[in-house]
């Protein structure tokens, strides 16, 4: 991620699903969708769980396009405003720890 960039850079929001913590933070228009991913749980200070999955704010799947940059989502039209969520698999039996 190139930082010098994210000055002037387009603003991306996220908001991690399962503790309802939001970031928002400017990134560059040639940053894939897996490194605004990656910052994003920095900024939010959050550890990327494997059943974990990106998603545009409507719920749609980003997961095919993580290799695309912000300016190919752009100009392709998908999540356009660049309000993600992350959405985590949810508690249960099957995440207790003993």
């Amino acid at each position: 991620m190139k930082r010098e960039d994210q000055g002037g850079g387009p603003v991306v929001e996220v908001v991690y699903l399962k503790s309802s913590d939001d970031a928002k933070f400017h990134a560059g228009w040639d940053d894939t969708l897996a490194e605004v991913w990656d910052q994003a749980y920095d900024e939010l200070g959050e550890v990327r769980h494997p059943a974990d999955v990106l998603e545009c704010q409507d719920g749609v799947s980003l997961m095919p396009h993580l290799n695309l940059t912000l300016a190919q989502l752009r100009d392709q039209h998908i999540c356009q405003n660049r309000k993600l969520q992350i959405r985590g698999e949810t508690g249960g039996a099957g995440s207790v720890e003993i």
